[in-house]
């Protein structure tokens, strides 16, 4: 999906992300910013977020196959911790917004199902 340089969609914002502070962890745990939860290929990918924030994060891709074509659907989870962790879903809202809906979008025009 991306690494520490390069990411899909406003790389700028996941550098800037990044410098305010990642937990540690093994090479083989995770990838990035992120450690794989569940991973079904051709189905589910299922990411912890390992930046640091006042609440747990997770992303998620299904992919369907449909006889129209293939739906790829990504959700957001974020499990707050305490009263900063909803101010800190609420005010950056835009921010993810703008970040999720870019990074399906080049996600899906970069992807390829067989």
């Amino acid at each position: 999906m991306g690494n520490k340089k390069n990411w899909p969609y406003a790389n700028w914002l996941w550098k800037l992300r990044g410098f305010f502070g990642i937990r540690k962890f093994s090479p083989n745990a995770g990838y990035d910013y992120y450690q794989v939860d569940v991973i079904e290929p051709e189905k589910l990918l299922l990411l912890h977020s390992q930046l640091k924030a006042p609440g747990e994060g997770w992303m998620e891709w299904r992919v369907e196959k449909r006889a129209q074509g293939t739906r790829l659907m990504q959700t957001v989870y974020f499990t707050p911790h305490g009263l900063g962790g909803f101010l800190y879903w609420i005010l950056f809202h835009p921010v993810h917004t703008f970040v999720f809906r870019g990074l399906i979008k080049k996600i899906a025009a970069h992807s390829v199902v067989k």
